[in-house]
């Protein structure tokens, strides 16, 4: 009686431990990329103001059923944390949820992934495929979303899919566990990357503003070049993209800056793929420069932004989209070629004479802007 009970306990823990590990079969596959690697923190407000930056990861999931039975009860499940950049650790305080706004965008594949985040726990998501099924050869992509935590220094997705081989069910087929994950821009490690770095997943009507810096995309005397981007809902393309911002300064490719400015080349690169805009709904970028780096005595109007849709390329001086003006206006911007809607002085008055130039150009496409 003793050895027979032993032999059950043996065959109990066997069984708890492959529960927990999970069974894969390689006839169903499935596999989870980040898109991109890697994502700015959200930023919070610093003054009412300002402008709140809440920036998305991305995760790419593909699944097939390779095998010759439906799956039953088929699904897929995720959960995120916060962790450091070097090691799973918790990061305190801070989360990562899946965004409610968006809940899924399918890629490809005919049968629905009908995600569902969470109504009591926010960093988890589940997805059951049609009719809790998928059929023998079936294929599906879909994208999932999740906001930015404000600090830490990885996304960890932690994610499994599975189900039961054959339409009957019960047969306790395969499941697989896995994890990737998204690295976070540290503005501790990395405050310049901050001030002239963005990078995040844009979903349309969802998120549509970005900005360099922790400001708000406002120049200050401490971050004096800031770029601030619009892609408001108008964009044409897919319902979803990617937005890059990067700031370069005194760049000796692109040749010697004029004087007025100190000598420092400025550039921001903005790379939106897959996507144009319309004369009556335009992509908007704000160029801020900060008097800090204006030489005394110059004269703004002498100022000229260039603008290249190759930031390898030749640049070309912009011209203005309003009628007259010097240069002669453009009237609207077309692609390939954006123009200035307003440049403006805006004072400030955290000490005498501040002020910060910031000019505002439509555009119908994204490139590489220089310094006014």
């Amino acid at each position: 009686m003793r050895i027979l009970h032993s032999i059950f306990l043996g065959l109990a823990a066997a069984a708890i431990s492959n529960a927990a590990t999970g069974q894969t079969d390689p006839k169903l596959t499935s596999a989870v990329v980040p898109d991109p690697a890697t994502v700015s923190l959200s930023r919070a407000k610093t003054d009412p103001g300002a402008v709140e930056l809440i920036a998305r990861a991305a995760y790419r999931v593909s699944i097939k059923n390779g095998a010759a039975t439906y799956l039953n009860r088929a699904s897929f499940n995720a959960q995120t944390s916060v962790v450091q950049l070097t090691t799973d650790n918790l990061v305190a305080g801070a989360v990562a949820p899946f965004d409610t706004a968006v809940q899924y965008i399918q890629v490809s594949g005919t049968t629905s992934a009908n995600c569902v985040v969470n109504v009591t726990d926010s960093t988890k998501i589940s997805c059951n495929f049609g009719d809790s099924q998928l059929a023998p050869g079936d294929t599906l992509e879909f994208i999932l979303v999740v906001k930015s935590p404000y600090s830490g220094g990885r996304i960890k997705f932690d994610w499994n899919f599975g189900g039961d081989e054959g339409n009957g069910g019960g047969n306790g087929c395969c499941t697989k566990y896995d994890k990737t994950y998204t690295e976070l821009i540290d503005p501790v490690a990395n405050p310049d990357q901050v001030n002239r770095h963005a990078q995040s997943f844009m979903v349309k009507n969802v998120l549509d503003q970005a900005f360099t810096g922790t400001t708000g995309g406002v120049a200050t005397e401490a971050d004096p070049w800031a770029t601030f981007v619009d892609l408001k809902a108008g964009y044409l393309g897919a319902s979803y993209t990617k937005l890059t911002l990067d700031e370069l300064l005194n760049l000796p490719a692109l040749g010697s800056c004029s004087a007025l400015n100190k000598n420092q080349c400025w550039l921001s690169n903005i790379s939106i793929p897959a996507t144009t805009w319309t004369v009556a709904n335009p992509l908007i970028i704000r160029l801020d420069r900060h008097s800090s780096i204006i030489k005394n005595g110059s004269k703004l109007s002498n100022y000229i932004i260039q603008y290249s849709t190759d930031v390898a390329g030749s640049y070309k001086d912009l011209k203005f989209c309003s009628l007259g003006g010097d240069p002669p206006s453009l009237g609207a911007p077309s692609l390939g070629i954006p123009c200035i809607d307003v440049c403006v002085e805006i004072p400030l008055t955290s000490k005498p004479s501040p002020f910060i130039w910031r000019c505002t150009i439509r555009a119908l496409d994204n490139g590489g802007y220089r310094a006014p």
